[in-house]
């Protein structure tokens, strides 16, 4: 089990209060994610995309795209919150905007994002003013 960062769950919250659909689009295989992350937290998420679900992982486009298409979205309906250079370009392939957050990688790593966070309280303050 990990600690999760302050934050998250008031900021998955406060999303699906807003009226949005989540996805968690990982390059872990199922197993890891259900070990790893509290049932508590992987019941907020209504689609979980996995290492097992996709032929290729990120980079490539493909997690985004089918967790699109189990949401039942178009790319501009949806945004990512990444922390990786691997799947910022991932979400980017995909044609997704990305909002990037450093909590384990500083900025220069995360350039390709359209946004780039310091951590969840300013994640949240972006998400309260804009979305």
């Amino acid at each position: 089990r990990i600690d999760l960062y302050p934050l998250v769950i008031s900021i998955i919250d406060y999303l699906t209060e807003k009226g949005y659909s989540l996805a968690l689009v990982t390059g872990s295989p199922k197993i890891a994610v259900e070990h790893i992350l509290p049932s508590e937290l992987i019941k907020k998420f209504k689609v979980i995309i996995s290492a097992d679900d996709v032929n290729f992982g990120k980079p490539s486009p493909e997690p985004y795209e089918k967790a699109l298409r189990n949401l039942n979205l178009k790319t501009e309906e949806a945004f990512v919150i990444e922390n990786a250079p691997m799947g910022i370009l991932s979400a980017k392939n995909a044609g997704l905007t990305c909002f990037a957050i450093e909590t384990t990688l500083s900025k220069e790593y995360l350039h390709q994002a359209d946004v780039i966070v310091k951590n969840h309280d300013d994640l949240f303050s972006l998400l309260k003013n804009n979305y």
